[in-house]
């Protein structure tokens, strides 16, 4: 899992983050070639002791798969830096509805 603090490794720092993190992430568009998923999301934050809204950015995530399962998440601050990582475009835009 890679993101704006850096690179980690492992399952389990995946669910500690997600148990920790009090956010949202709303998928907006998809993008897609092949293995690699760009998703653009609208990201929420919560206050852990209340769960009010603290802040709000659209950010965007580059998911890598292999054999079904995903092998490598990548967080980007937003959809142009996500799409120019993955090497994809507006033209691999998925219609998911």
């Amino acid at each position: 899992m890679s993101g704006p603090k850096g690179d980690v490794e492992g399952v389990n720092v995946m669910l500690d983050w997600v148990s920790r993190a009090n956010i949202t992430l709303e998928p907006i568009s998809y993008f897609q070639f092949r293995d690699t998923v760009v998703v653009e999301e609208c990201a929420t934050w919560h206050d852990i002791e209340t769960g009010a809204e603290i802040s709000s950015a659209s950010v965007a995530t580059v998911f890598i798969l292999a054999n079904g399962f995903i092998t490598a998440i990548q967080r980007h601050n937003n959809l142009r830096e996500a799409l120019q990582a993955a090497s994809l475009t507006e033209k691999h835009r998925v219609d998911y509805k």
